[in-house]
């Protein structure tokens, strides 16, 4: 919003038979406040589209999509079931003990460079060693980012000899992976099952592995020969088993992982560039309807071959740069504490720091988040920095200035409108979801039935066969008033209000531009360049010089032949000194400035905005004569 200051401006005596030039605060302080907006908005961009560079480049989401398509080939060339469509735990434990197996071999004949990963952990590769995998065509080490090839056949011979809850092997072998995951599953519900001379003499073997598994799907005349204290453990899992589960690991283990609600993650690497599948399921009902579940899957891609060190390094470069130009923004607008803490509490202030900070937070850890969820945290922030841009881009451009501040008038407006808006259709999605809930399922009142209403702003929305056939009266009654109520309605008052917002705005921007230029009573602008004839040589040295002067001062911070922010804050203390607390209304004579910068700053500052004393000016100020600033 534009802000109006009256206060009368401060001037000194002019010297007797001397043409004294003044410098207007007004203008070097706007042109100084603009210069900086620029420089910031340019330090800021360039970090945003390295940051967006960085995390594209580190998504790799293109080449997923790739792996993903190759994946969902030969799952279909197969009859493999998606996951999204099992509906019950008997068909999850079907696809650990035998569609993985399928899918894994006919993975490694149709993509030669594809190597297949099974944990049942829900985190970050970087924070997962082989005793978090079921089984795994590269290995993985805590802290590391590098992932190379296994030797499969070491791997595989080492873990047949002595299986054990600390290594995994390869994914091609199902007798091995099915193995693991009784190793796993044993290691967290029995882990007597893996003590040495449990079944059989010595360490643990892979047929000791098999005659558990037997025993438990044959029942009780299986273990009836075991010491009773085995004999007990034996009786013991056989109850959290239903009768003919073909097997006991992989079912106990889906068991428990549905109860907390995460099944397994399935990871796919092509030199080391990776699609992730983390793969959920619930009990809809797990008291009045056993083993039936409602399963969930998503996604991530991530490539961990290279860490782009180089853009890593010129992205951090430009947030420091950025920061710290903030900061000498502070220390130049800023006399005080109190001056300090009253620019801080805008509220503009917590969308700078989230912009700032969670960037780099997001960099330094993943919060113990998913890699799908550490995306979308990415995602976020680089949605947040582009908000930025596009705010500090109004400093840039006046059409971008008037978009800014459109939106900025007319959001106390919108806001109630939207809120309006939402409170209506939640109300219109409960009475939808009554009326036809049982023959639609995307009318759940929170989530698509919320955004079929607030779609309508901006689109009609379908009349749905199924709605029709259910009851056409209300049907269509309700059609035509969401119609009426969201799309005529409230869609048209948005529009009214935007360009309401816009018409106001436009003409507070235009009376400050014309403000920004006009002179003080008695004062005319002279200029060192206006009062001196320049040759066109003359004229490009200085338009050169101004132009290396404003490259040095987004490296430096220096103009004028001093530190801006300096000289800027030393400026508003001398106007405040005068009794210009606005710092905008002082006139400062050309002896001062020198006597304060020293002759050189106060040539330069002169030959740009330099005015002369023409009259006295009335001691009644002109209504009209009012400053304006953003």
């Amino acid at each position: 919003m534009l802000r109006k200051h009256k206060e009368s401006v401060v001037t000194a005596d002019m010297k007797p038979g001397k043409v004294t030039f003044y410098l207007p605060s007004k203008f070097l302080r706007t042109w100084l406040n603009e210069r900086a907006a620029i420089k910031g908005f340019m330090l800021y961009t360039i970090f945003t589209a390295l940051y967006l560079a960085h995390a594209t480049l580190r998504c790799d989401w293109q080449f997923g999509a790739q792996t993903f398509d190759t994946v969902e080939s030969v799952r279909k060339k197969l009859g493999v079931r998606a996951f999204d469509t099992i509906t019950h735990i008997d068909q999850l434990v079907d696809f650990l003990d035998i569609d993985f197996d399928r899918l894994t071999t006919a993975l490694a004949a149709s993509c030669k460079d594809c190597e297949v990963a099974l944990t049942d952990i829900n985190g970050d590769l970087k924070d997962m060693d082989m005793a978090q995998f079921v089984c795994g065509d590269f290995a993985s080490e805590v802290g590391t980012m590098d992932y190379p090839t296994r030797d499969c056949k070491t791997a595989d011979a080492e873990y047949a000899e002595r299986p054990s809850a600390l290594k995994a092997p390869c994914c091609l072998n199902n007798t091995l992976v099915q193995a693991s995951m009784s190793v796993m599953v044993w290691a967290r519900f029995q882990p007597e099952f893996l003590e040495p001379d449990f079944l059989s003499p010595g360490p643990l073997s892979l047929a000791d592995l098999l005659a558990i598994d037997n025993m438990l799907r044959e029942g009780g005349p299986a273990f009836d020969r075991l010491p009773q204290s085995k004999k007990d453990l034996f009786v013991q899992t056989a109850r959290h088993l239903p009768p003919g589960v073909k097997a006991a690991g992989a079912f106990l283990y889906l068991s428990h992982s549905v109860d907390e609600g995460f099944v397994v993650q399935v990871i796919f690497s092509r030199h080391q560039r990776m699609l992730g599948s983390e793969r959920r399921a619930t009990w809809r009902n797990k008291v009045n309807e056993p083993g039936i579940v409602v399963p969930l899957q998503t996604f991530w891609t991530h490539d961990y071959r290279s860490q782009h060190h180089a853009l890593t390094l010129l992205k951090w470069v430009f947030w420091s740069w950025s920061l710290l130009h903030e900061i000498l923004g502070y220390y130049s607008r800023n006399l005080t504490l109190s001056a300090l803490a009253v620019e801080l509490l805008h509220v503009y202030t917590v969308f700078f720091v989230f912009t700032t900070v969670s960037p780099v937070v997001a960099e330094l850890t993943t919060a113990g988040l998913t890699l799908s969820q550490w995306t979308m945290w990415i995602s976020i922030n680089e949605a947040a920095m582009g908000l930025r841009c596009f705010v500090e881009g109004q400093h840039m451009m006046v059409g971008l200035k008037i978009v800014v501040l459109t939106v900025k008038t007319a959001l106390y407006s919108l806001g109630t409108l939207i809120s309006l808006t939402f409170f209506m259709s939640v109300i219109i999605g409960h009475i939808f979801g009554q009326l036809f809930g049982v023959v639609d399922h995307n009318l759940d009142p929170w989530t698509w039935g919320l955004a079929r209403c607030m779609v309508q702003l901006v689109v009609p929305a379908d009349l749905e066969h199924s709605h029709m056939v259910q009851d056409q009266t209300a049907a269509l009654l309700f059609y035509y008033l969401c119609l009426f109520m969201f799309r005529l309605a409230f869609g048209s008052f948005v529009v009214a209000v935007l360009v309401a917002a816009f018409n106001k705005a436009r003409g507070e921007i235009d009376q400050y531009e014309k403000h920004k230029t006009s002179c003080e009573a008695g004062f005319e602008r002279r200029g060192r360049s206006v009062l001196v004839q320049e040759n066109a040589l003359a004229s490009a040295k200085k338009k050169f010089r101004r132009f290396i002067g404003i490259v040095w001062y987004v490296l430096t911070w220096c103009d004028y032949g001093t530190f801006v922010p300096t000289m800027e804050r030393h400026l508003l203390h001398l106007s405040m000194a005068k009794g210009d607390e606005s710092g905008m209304r002082t006139m400062f004579p050309e002896h001062e400035l020198a006597e304060e910068f020293g002759p050189q700053t106060a040539m330069h500052l002169v030959n740009d905005f330099a005015f002369e004393k023409t009259g006295t000016s009335d001691a009644k100020e002109d209504p009209q004569d009012e400053a304006f600033s953003l």
